[in-house]
């Protein structure tokens, strides 16, 4: 103690700030798929989308987001309206519904109709007169006050028609009006009682409405007009519907300026005025969803593109920046903390998203993927920084910072599948530690499942044991050099070249299946932690070998939270904990796969899905990514690399206010297992603390005894395990 206290004395107060905050969530999606758009009275547009909601300011052009980390239920947006005292309303496919207070930046859910019994809840439209909110579900109408936000009533049961029936647009002009899956509802004259079903007037489709389904009606020329679902727009007058335009046709909305119609198609939007159509706009490879008019005549439209502003000839497209799609299969971060993803196969590919200080680029077959193809379904970033994305059919594709470049059966010799020797797929790619890059060749009709490319040659190899083409998949190499595998249903392979890559006479070949302990022999995942051991997951639980040796390895299988869980993939920390994607969410536990630490779900965070799909983990910053088919999420956690020695401690927040929420003090810029002291400005020990392994650990403002610390000045003490390597800090606590 006396050494600790003479150093004490020399030390100059300081406070350094931290922007990450521990515990802090932040979601990544795009949101150019925005199905329905509205407008405030300030001008700005509120965007309902498949990754959110965003606001579009016209006079700065800038972009406010919500997603479920800032408080929505879901990021999947169904609806979007704009109520009397300037809060939004969005709908949700599982029927809650959220409220944004743009000032203060609130919101709030309302869960009454996802509380219902009924199986469907989604919310298909949301209008607003005065100060009643229509909510158009799959089981009719709910109606909310939009001040107090509780329900006024509901209405189910229309006329005639079936109890529970879907509506997919509700109303209220003169008179409220439903469009139903059985037809147009129309509240009668002075119904006062509309929860009964004889408050109702019922239009039948298509024995009175000539058409399959109306989507939408609007007034028109002292009668009414409705779009409809592959029967053009409908037009009711002199108390008869009749099929007026567009016959044939999906009309997806429609609104109406003066005497005209302005009618939406999936690539197409015309105006109708005394029965003439003329064509406004049209599109290739972008859907439209549906429009609105300013008070300017200028028209927003929601389309796949985000959306989409015409005016007088001019056409401009505007949408927040983000990732292309909210697919993200595989992720990896490079040296510098920058996210890479890949987006899918086939039809579903849309290249590779980047994200680097907190902005994206999209990488496509018209920027940079021309001649690689936009099938980017895995990927991969080596020691020395260069990308490699894995192209469905076509390869593998290289990317050194400036420059793609595509290796297939064209300029190599590596062949595809069986019916197209030409169609390769690379599933996964790791580097030695020559910086070599090996690959797993999918199904190839050369049997050569295992490959590596050098800076001048590549080199095949046959698992000795496969006798067909099969999926190979999940490649890792460990400090021996041994790469290991899993071909489809066949167990986890190992390979050992030892050294020698055109000598095949000393080549090490194994395998591991059930009946060596496997849980399952479909592997589903692979991962080799900081101690070089390898965790194995599969459709039912995890496999771990400790300091695998080739054949002498022994194949152990976890029993804890974790078992019989379907594991998707598995990331590793900074600090050796393990991060598995589930079908039922993310499970953080120990370094020994023992304790569970957190299991994040849909429904206690800000994850998009339960389906995990991918997951990464930045050492630097201690984020973990979380990737799913519904958008990427991170977590900034205690998770950080330690450094080699001490410069400089972190301590945050300075000074420290300790209330009964359990607030913590973070400590940052430790070595590995350091040791804390926490002392008193005269020397006096009030805690100690161990870290766990990595960069940064809390303080809770407790002493040795469990009881909150005075206010004061104290000194933190950080050394390493011999104390030779010592820094300090102060912090000021208040004490509430």
């Amino acid at each position: 103690m006396q050494k600790f206290s003479c150093l004490f004395l020399l030390i100059l107060f300081s406070s350094i700030s931290y922007a990450q905050q521990i515990g802090k969530w932040e979601t990544y999606t795009s949101m150019k798929d925005v199905s329905i758009s509205v407008m405030d009275n300030n001008s700005n547009i509120w965007c309902a989308t498949t990754g959110g909601i965003f606001m579009f300011n016209k006079e700065d052009s800038s972009y406010t987001k919500y997603t479920k980390a800032d408080g929505l239920h879901s990021n999947l947006i169904t609806s979007i309206a704009i109520d009397g005292d300037s809060k939004i309303w969005a709908g949700n496919t599982d029927g809650v519904i959220n409220v944004i207070t743009p000032s203060t930046g609130d919101v709030k859910s309302i869960f009454d109709i996802q509380k219902t019994n009924f199986n469907l809840k989604r919310i298909n439209n949301l209008s607003v007169s005065g100060d009643s909110v229509f909510a158009a579900t799959d089981f009719g109408i709910t109606v909310f006050n939009s001040s107090t936000l509780s329900v006024i009533e509901d209405y189910s049961k229309f006329g005639n028609f079936l109890s529970a029936i879907k509506v997919f647009y509700s109303v209220k002009l003169d008179l409220i009006y439903a469009c139903t899956e059985s037809g147009l509802a129309i509240q009668k004259e002075n119904a006062i009682n509309l929860s009964a079903p004889e408050s109702w007037d019922v239009f039948p489709t298509p024995n009175v409405i000539p058409a399959d389904r109306i989507l939408k009606v609007v007034k028109y020329n002292n009668g009414l007009a409705a779009s409809t679902d592959g029967n053009g727009i409908l037009v009711y007058e002199n108390d008869t519907w009749s099929r007026k335009y567009f016959l044939g046709n999906i009309v997806k909305d429609i609104i109406v300026n003066g005497d005209s119609i302005i009618a939406v198609f999936a690539d197409k939007i015309y105006s109708i005025k005394n029965d003439i159509p003329t064509l406004l706009f049209q599109t290739q490879g972008i859907t439209l969803n549906s429009i609105i008019l300013l008070n300017n005549n200028k028209l927003i439209v929601s389309s796949t593109n985000g959306i989409i502003e015409i005016a007088n000839g001019s056409i401009e497209y505007n949408f927040p920046n983000g990732p292309t799609a909210n697919s993200f299969p595989s992720i990896d971060v490079d040296a510098k903390g920058n996210l890479w993803s890949a987006s899918g196969t086939d039809v579903t590919g849309k290249g590779v998203y980047f994200l680097s200080d907190g902005s994206w680029t999209n990488y496509n077959t018209q920027n940079g993927l021309e001649e690689a193809g936009r099938a980017m379904h895995k990927v991969y970033v080596s020691p020395t920084t260069d990308v490699y994305l894995s192209n469905w059919g076509n390869g593998f594709t290289k990317f050194d910072g400036e420059n793609f470049e595509t290796f297939n059966t064209s300029n190599t010799s590596l062949v595809g599948i069986a019916t197209n020797p030409d169609f390769l797929v690379v599933q996964n790619m790791a580097a030695d530690k020559n910086n070599n890059i090996w690959l797993v060749n999918s199904e190839t009709v050369s049997l050569n499942a295992l490959s590596v490319i050098t800076a001048d040659s590549i080199y095949h190899f046959k698992p000795p044991l496969l006798s067909s083409p099969s999926i190979a998949e999940h490649l890792i190499i460990d400090r021996r050099g041994t790469k290991w595998f899993s071909i489809s249903g066949e167990g986890l392979f190992y390979f050992n070249e030892n050294g020698t890559l055109g000598d095949k006479s000393d080549d090490i070949w194994g395998r591991f299946t059930e009946a060596d302990g496997l849980n399952d022999n479909a592997i589903t995942a692979l991962a080799i932690d900081n101690r070089d051991d390898i965790w194995i997951g599969t459709p039912i639980g995890v496999n771990y070998i400790f300091n695998p040796n080739n054949g002498d390895s022994n194949i152990q299988g976890l029993f804890s939270t974790i078992r019989q869980q379907s594991v998707n993939c598995i990331a590793v920390d900074a600090v050796n904990g393990k991060w598995f994607g589930t079908n039922q969410g993310v499970f953080h536990m120990s370094s020994d796969g023992i304790t569970l630490f957190d299991n994040y779900t849909e429904s206690n965070s800000p994850i998009p899905s339960n389906e995990i799909t991918s997951l990464a983990a930045d050492g630097t910053t201690g984020k973990i990514y979380v990737g799913t088919s519904a958008g990427l999420t991170s977590l900034v956690t205690t998770s950080l690399k330690p450094l080699a020695e001490f410069d400089e401690i972190f301590i945050y927040p300075n000074p420290f206010v300790l209330t009964a929420d359990e607030n913590r003090l973070v400590i940052k810029g430790l070595v590995r297992n350091s040791q804390i002291k926490i002392l008193t400005i005269s020397g006096k020990l009030v805690n100690e603390l161990e870290t766990p392994g990595g960069g940064i650990t809390q303080w809770n403002g407790l002493d040795l005894e469990g009881k909150l610390v005075s206010s004061g000045i104290y000194l933190i003490v950080a050394y390493d395990e011999e104390a030779n390597n010592v820094s300090t800090a102060k912090v000021a606590i208040i004490k509430e």
